[in-house]
């Protein structure tokens, strides 16, 4: 995601899950941006503040963000969703395994949400 307007829309009304180390926010569909709602796309913003640390922190933690992003099994998901993940500063020190194991069951409660409200 790269508008502003996407972000805003996300913060104004959407749904959050909340982890050890991450807040996700979530809404299924934005409809001024879906032309094509027949088609699943997934659309992440990674998003770490100033209450993670310096820039250099701040990067380590989009770095590793965008390595569990790109681990996600896009089968999983029958619609269009917009995701905004937020870094928390907990999770410096954490191992990659732990980042993991929180990461998946974040993402595992947004899919089972979304086959409740299907």
């Amino acid at each position: 995601m790269t508008k502003s307007s996407v972000y805003n829309e996300l913060l104004l009304n959407s749904n959050k899950v909340v982890g050890k180390y991450f807040v996700i926010v979530y809404k299924t569909n934005i409809t001024k941006l879906d032309k094509k709602e027949e088609l699943v796309n997934l659309n992440f913003g990674i998003t770490a503040s100033k209450k993670v640390g310096n820039a250099v922190k701040r990067n380590w933690c989009k770095r590793r963000i965008r390595l569990l992003v790109n681990q996600i099994n896009i089968k999983d998901f029958t619609k269009t969703f917009y995701i905004n993940i937020i870094a928390r500063k907990f999770m410096i020190d954490k191992s990659f395994s732990l980042l993991k194991k929180d990461f998946d069951f974040c993402i595992k409660k947004i899919t089972n949400y979304e086959k409740k409200s299907n």
